[in-house]
């Protein structure tokens, strides 16, 4: 079995909330397409938004909320690829 991929998009608080959670969605969903055009099969691939809800940092500056800004690619290990326990 191949090892999932989950693209997952934040975003700071400048937006309203109903803006955040619709362009950390679409972030997620381009990365996801991109790998898709790479050869990954579409069945190994996830895309969550989590809007400004799991921040790396305070929203208090301009830099930290740049940091807040970010699209991360989980690799999900394949359970089959574990040692098997006694």
């Amino acid at each position: 079995m191949q090892r999932r991929k989950s693209a997952r998009s934040s975003t700071d608080r400048s937006l309203r909330s109903s803006g955040n959670w619709e362009l950390s969605t679409g972030q997620a969903l381009r990365v996801m397409h991109f790998l898709k055009e790479q050869g990954v099969p579409a069945a190994a691939l996830s895309a969550a938004g989590y809007a400004d809800v799991d921040p790396v940092g305070p929203n208090d500056t301009l830099e930290r909320r740049k940091q807040n800004r970010r699209t991360e690619i989980k690799l999900q290990p394949d359970i089959n690829d574990f040692v098997p326990l006694p």
